[in-house]
């Protein structure tokens, strides 16, 4: 007797999830970004979420494969703008994703998911939370761009965590536990105190001051020019602290 069994073609967002489960992000991420999709499905089917993409240019399967992936690496990096580290600059890379294609499905899954989930609309409750997130924020966004400047995302991901410890000694709230400590840095915008500890970590890395020029003409924040410019690195380490 042969008995037939029927197979249930995977969805689009079982596809999206089984990409989040291949990313090099951890099980609490893995779990956190699926619940975005899943809300944000539940709004709006992914699926017919047809955008104008530039990454688009294979076969019809590979196509599909990579809006896939673009909603699994879009509900990582919302969870990164929240304040958690997630692999994102890798990702870009590994899976050839457009950031402009990124920017575009981003912004569309956090207006289905605006609201409904708790530890996204939260995370500006409290002014030590959301100093953290928004510094982790800039970090993490200064560490892209190194990566692609450097085409290493090792030697950035050295840098960033170099930059961590810098802030934090300087008071800032970093790690999750961390109090939001007054400082001469207290006062002054997350760009700046951001951008002044990672360009201290690339110096403290050995990279050159043209390799800190060239990020500052690649993520230009205006309050950081006096800090690069006034004068050479030889003695910034010491120097940082009066010049913020």
């Amino acid at each position: 007797m042969n008995v037939r069994v029927a197979h249930k073609k995977p969805s689009f967002l079982d596809g999206v999830i089984g990409e989040l489960s291949r990313t090099p992000a951890p099980p609490y991420l893995h779990a956190a970004a699926s619940d975005i999709v899943k809300i944000a499905d539940s709004e709006k089917t992914l699926s017919s979420m047809r955008h104008s993409l530039r990454g688009l240019s294979g076969s019809r399967d590979e196509n599909r494969q990579y809006r896939q992936r673009l909603f699994a690496v879009a509900s990582l990096e919302i969870l990164e703008d929240a304040g958690y580290e997630a692999p994102i600059a890798i990702l870009i890379k590994e899976l050839n994703i457009d950031r402009y294609d990124l920017k575009k499905v981003k912004s569309r899954l956090k207006r289905l998911v605006s609201g409904k989930i708790p530890s996204l609309s939260n995370t500006a409750s409290d002014p030590t939370t959301a100093r953290r997130s928004a510094m982790l924020d800039h970090l993490l966004t200064f560490r892209d761009h190194l990566a692609e400047q450097e085409e290493s995302i090792t030697s950035a991901s050295e840098v960033f965590e170099t930059s961590k410890k810098i802030a934090s000694s300087w008071g800032e709230p970093i790690e999750i536990d961390d109090d939001w400590v007054w400082s001469d840095f207290t006062n002054r915008p997350e760009t700046a105190v951001a951008g002044k500890a990672f360009m201290e970590a690339m110096h403290r890395n050995g990279f050159s001051r043209e390799s800190i020029l060239e990020l500052h003409d690649r993520y230009p924040v205006l309050t950081l020019d006096t800090f690069i410019l006034k004068k050479g690195w030889e003695d910034r380490t010491k120097d940082v602290a009066e010049e913020a």
